[in-house]
């Protein structure tokens, strides 16, 4: 199978087409090239706008229809949102 890089975040997000971080639930949408360079750059471009991104290029596989495989980041959202409701609650007490 070929491989193919995409971008993706501390967060657990990818970068789809648009530039925008998304969770990769949509894998059609996501931002994926043959070329490291190409993601390097990206990386670079996002970077510049936001100092405290630290993106990352991964390389992944290809699934049988051409699409990047990857895992949704939706298990990071769950998890700062506990996060933040026992913060909420500390401030309670």
């Amino acid at each position: 199978m070929q491989q193919l890089y995409v971008v993706t975040d501390q967060r657990g997000l990818f970068v789809n087409k648009q530039k925008e971080w998304v969770d990769g639930s949509e894998v059609k949408t996501l931002f994926r090239t043959l070329h490291k360079d190409e993601a390097i750059n990206l990386v670079f471009e996002l970077s510049s706008k936001d100092i405290n991104l630290r993106a990352e290029v991964l390389l992944v596989e290809q699934d049988n229809n051409k699409q990047p495989t990857v895992v949704a980041g939706t298990a990071l959202f769950e998890e700062e949102d506990n996060s933040a409701s026992a913060i909420d609650t500390a401030g309670d007490a």
